[in-house]
């Protein structure tokens, strides 16, 4: 159980795809290996905005298909969700269920998919089940009481969580750490200790194993929060915080990258935003992102600007990555 302590590649153009009304701008593929034991993992962060939300033409109801469209065009092998509330749980189980499992907790009150209600939103982690053996998954609340659904920690605006899932890779033999996680957008305090908490998370893994990590952090890779994830950890011996106990470091992922900027490391942060309003005009920096360890190649990584006639499936552009895992 985890405790609560104190404590490049080449760029190249984008492809522009055009079909029936649909416009999409994906990252090409790029920087391909031809290696006989290399096996390509698909993940995708998608922030599907809540159901409830007052959103009027751009309510679930009318933008689902169109975000459906997204997995089954993209057929990713892990999905990690932000915001969906208990309805759209059963809509991506009766559109998904066959192919994929499905796990989480709601952030409100720790509800299960099988709840009659559920307060809040779940970071649900969708996997291909044809692929991926479920050896273990959890929910924890960022929060100085990370075990206590519906916890809210150093003035977050409402409770957030990390769901996470070890996973068995039929494909590659490797056992994967996934997590969803969703970081709150009033707080800079929260979003820190969120960051330190989830390196916990890290550093509680049972065993070594790729970290994957998909989210929402409201806040771009500037910021102090995402960087203590992306920067090399501390000397031993130093001030190294949670990492500081015995074997920590042999768990320790860090540094983590961030796939898009391994392909794009030169593109102007302000001309790569990810949330829109619906508008299709980033209105932040990206803040969103696919997170993988830095010596894990990268085939591809993308901003999904998908619409239909001026309509967008969320609220949020959803990013992508293809990497490479060794048989």
């Amino acid at each position: 159980m985890m405790h609560r302590r104190r404590r490049m590649r080449p760029v190249a153009r984008p492809l522009v795809l055009l079909a029936a009304g649909l416009t999409a701008l994906v990252a090409p593929s790029i920087g391909r290996l031809a290696a006989s034991d290399a096996v390509p993992l698909t993940l995708l962060s998608f922030n599907i905005r809540l159901a409830s939300a007052p959103d009027g033409r751009d309510g679930w109801e009318y933008r689902r298909e169109m975000a459906f469209d997204i997995i089954r065009d993209l057929d990713p092998d892990i999905v990690g969700f932000q915001e969906p509330e208990l309805e759209q749980i059963h809509d991506l189980l009766d559109a998904f269920g066959d192919e994929y499992g499905i796990v989480g907790r709601s952030a409100g009150d720790g509800a299960t998919f099988a709840a009659e209600s559920a307060d809040g939103k779940f970071n649900a982690i969708m996997y291909r089940a044809s692929r991926f053996r479920l050896r273990y998954h959890d929910t924890f609340w960022f929060s100085e009481n990370p075990a206590e659904p519906g916890s809210i920690g150093w003035g977050a605006a409402l409770p957030r969580i990390a769901t996470w899932v070890k996973l068995d890779d039929r494909d590659s033999g490797e056992t994967l750490y996934v997590y969803s996680v969703h970081l709150d957008f009033a707080s800079q305090q929260a979003r820190e200790e969120s960051t330190a908490l989830l390196l916990e998370a890290f550093l509680d893994r049972p065993s070594p194993g790729p970290v994957f990590v998909l989210g929402d952090f409201n806040a771009n890779e500037l910021n102090p929060a995402v960087r203590l994830l992306l920067d090399e950890p501390p000397e031993a011996g130093g001030d190294s915080g949670p990492d500081d106990r015995d074997g920590g470091s042999a768990l320790d992922p860090r540094p983590l990258v961030d796939t898009y900027r391994v392909l794009y490391p030169d593109e102007d942060l302000e001309e790569i935003g990810t949330f829109h309003d619906f508008t299709g005009e980033p209105l932040t920096t990206k803040i969103d992102f696919v997170f993988a360890p830095a010596d894990t190649p990268v085939r591809e990584a993308g901003i999904i600007r998908t619409h239909v006639d001026g309509r967008y499936p969320a609220d949020h552009f959803p990013v992508y990555a293809v990497v490479e895992l060794r048989r």
